[in-house]
């Protein structure tokens, strides 16, 4: 879903779409069972740092929590998977996606 300028939601969303509960994600950032739970509430604020641990334990970039063009399910899924890879396998499916999207040179 993109991002509609609601943290709160889009906080869950992403937890969700990336197997992790609230609570077990409260536990990740050494915060309380029921932080996360909080924030999406409005009872608590999320800090900049907090965001950026959030990220870096969804294995996200921050930008991927905000970004409007790219940031549903499948995109998350995507970036998660690649940044497991290396250069050449990255570089290899590059050229697959450019072939199935026609995109690729003589087209």
């Amino acid at each position: 879903m993109p991002y509609d300028g609601n943290y709160r939601t889009r906080l869950k969303e992403v937890a969700k779409s990336r197997g992790h509960s609230l609570n077990e994600l409260s536990y990740d950032i050494d915060k309380n069972k029921g932080y996360l739970s909080d924030v999406i509430r409005g009872k608590q604020n999320l800090s900049v740092d907090e965001l950026e641990k959030i990220c870096k334990e969804l294995n996200i970039e921050p930008r991927d929590f905000f970004e409007t063009d790219y940031n549903s399910e499948v995109y998350l899924e995507l970036t998660f998977e690649a940044r497991k890879c290396d250069e050449d396998t990255l570089r290899h499916f590059v050229g697959l996606l450019k072939r199935v999207g026609g995109t690729s040179p003589g087209r």
